[in-house]
């Protein structure tokens, strides 16, 4: 199951012409050409070129040298230009439904108002949200949920009124809405932040009919939502302030509506729908959560996101104070740091199957990158620069991430209200200088004895040597345990694309440990030394070609020397 540690066609045609086609003088050596004499003759260039065309094979040569020219010069740009040409795909939503594009007519009488739908959204909602007693007193968290409860019930209730999907118009009556002709639009998202971040989040977001089939070609709506959604309709998503907005909604409306994702179902969606990540906010701690390592994973300095995807098409940017900790949202590799006209010094990372430019960075700090560096998740990139476009004192980090050349919404993948998430269900994680260094301390985290973390990486390092890509058995084995055939497999359903990742192969260790593995469980919470753990671990799950023999050498190679350094708090 595991490895064993042991172990041209010449047209007849144009022969007379040669002479013209080397352009030379009759008296002269036909392979020389006369500098001092040399005069172009377009009549004969004319009549050599339409001989040249009328022979249906040159044509074709020549459309396939001019085809391979034009892919060699793409192919030298890409090389040259390559990172300023990411495709972007426009709005990540289903053509359809392209809020951004999509009008408000108000017919009210005299004159005709055109407002775009997600201003009118906005407007509507601040007028008669943040307007009502005791709002205000509400925590962050709250006026979000409430936030999101209303855009998106509101959002589902104006289309009802009647949505030309094909002119992206929806038209309404003043009577529709008594304050419609008086809605103003002169929201300033830096002034607003909590407001348009919680649009944003729900933006794709709609109730549709339960009755609704996602393989429908389009969402038919009906009235069943109040389109003023009235006074008791909102004291009520008041009343459930405590609440998340989808269970807000479900009680409000889930005998007839349910929550409907736009972006897991567009037609012209090009990014993730299904994303599983644990990326951090970019953001650091003020104060270290490990000071050799310069991991800065506590609770976030103070930021809040001046520009969001929608506006920028790349990334969103996000305000602090200057001299801000800007730390890796994952382990990743180092792949670039140099200076933008776009956003100033910055370094860009690979996490995984993605790129990350972090940028407007302090030069003094981030040169001290090299490309080709790890990183660990929480580590310390840079701080941030001071910058004249917002407030005195403060900088603006320019964040972007990019999945197979496209630019996608950060958004999707962090969040501040998640800022440290915990995808690891089993796993403490902890962020060490390398790889042999993460698996201790996360398992030490974890609340594995000294013995039990000794043995057990005492045995990883003879299956892998700490490396999350090491193959074995011709391919068919994989990472820190060498997962084998079927467990390989089950490796990856469980981590989906973080299969390679220390920390999710490590969480499928402690899986597969309290699930099917359960006696190499209860073997490392016994009290056992650091060699017995080695042998009786190896001999119950790893079980190597060697057997008994390949686990006492391991333990003799390895057991004392890892138990020091754990001892020596994996140093």
């Amino acid at each position: 199951m595991y490895t064993d540690d042991d172990n041209k066609v010449l047209d007849n045609n144009n022969e007379d012409n040669i002479q013209d086609d080397l352009l030379v003088e009759d008296n002269k050596t036909p392979n020389k050409f006369n500098f001092n004499k040399f005069n172009f003759d377009f009549d004969k260039i004319k009549k050599k070129l339409k001989k040249f065309f009328s022979n249906k094979f040159n044509i074709i040569f020549t459309c396939f040298g001019v085809l391979i020219f034009i892919v060699g010069i793409m192919f030298i740009h890409n090389l040259i230009y390559g990172e300023r040409d990411y495709i972007i795909y426009g709005d990540y939503v289903d053509g359809r439904y392209d809020f951004n594009n999509t009008s408000i007519v108000i017919n009210t009488g005299n004159t005709t108002k055109v407002m775009n739908l997600s201003d009118f959204i906005l407007c509507l909602t601040h007028n008669n949200i943040d307007s009502l007693t005791g709002f205000s007193n509400l925590s962050d968290k709250e006026k979000t949920s409430i936030y999101k409860t209303y855009f998106i019930a509101l959002k589902t209730s104006i289309l009802s009124k009647g949505y030309d999907s094909n002119t992206k118009t929806i038209y309404l009556k003043e009577s529709d809405y008594s304050c419609c002709s008086k809605v103003t639009c002169d929201l300033d998202s830096n002034k607003y932040p909590l407001l348009y971040k919680a649009y944003i989040d729900s933006k794709h977001e709609l109730l549709v009919p339960n009755s609704y089939n996602e393989n429908d070609a389009f969402i038919s709506f009906n009235q069943k939502i109040s389109y003023k959604l009235d006074n008791e309709t909102i004291n009520k998503i008041i009343d459930m302030k405590g609440n998340d907005y989808k269970n807000i909604l479900s009680s409000l409306f889930g005998s007839n509506y349910k929550l409907y994702n736009m972006v897991e179902h567009a037609n012209s969606y090009k990014a993730d729908s299904n994303i599983k990540t644990s990326f951090y906010w970019p953001i650091g701690s003020n104060e270290a959560s490990d000071e050799n390592n310069k991991i800065y994973g506590k609770t976030p300095a103070n930021s809040t996101i001046i520009k969001f995807f929608d506006e920028s098409k790349k990334g969103i940017e996000i305000e602090a104070k200057a001299g801000t900790k800007i730390i890796a949202i994952s382990d990743g590799t180092v792949e670039a740091v140099a200076r933008s006209n776009d956003y100033g010094f910055y370094a860009k990372i690979k996490h995984g199957n993605y790129e990350v430019i972090y940028g407007n960075l302090n030069p003094n700090v981030v040169n001290n990158l090299k490309i080709g560096q790890t990183v660990r998740k929480g580590q310390l990139i840079a701080t941030l620069v001071s910058d004249s476009t917002v407030l005195a004192g403060d900088g603006k980090l320019v964040f972007i991430i990019i999945k197979n050349r496209v630019y996608v919404n950060p958004l999707q993948f962090i969040s501040e209200a998640n800022a440290r998430p915990k995808d690891s269900k089993y796993l403490t994680y902890v962020g060490g200088k390398d790889n042999k260094q993460t698996v201790c301390l996360s398992l030490l985290a974890t609340g594995f004895s000294n013995e039990a973390v000794a043995g057990l990486l005492a045995n990883i390092n003879a299956e892998s040597g700490f490396r999350t890509d090491a193959l074995g058995d011709s391919g068919t084995s994989i990472g820190l345990c060498q997962w084998h055939a079927g467990r390989y497999n089950a490796l990856k359903n469980y981590c989906k694309e973080r299969y390679k990742t220390v920390e999710c192969q490590l969480d499928y260790l402690l899986y597969e440990l309290r699930n099917g593995e359960k006696n190499s469980f209860k073997i490392l919470q016994s009290k056992n030394t650091a060699y017995q753990m080695t042998t009786k671990f190896c001999q119950s799950f790893e079980r190597p070609a060697g057997g008994a023999t390949s686990c006492n050498r391991r333990a003799n190679n390895y057991s004392a020397k890892f138990y020091t350094y754990v001892k020596n708090k994996c140093k």
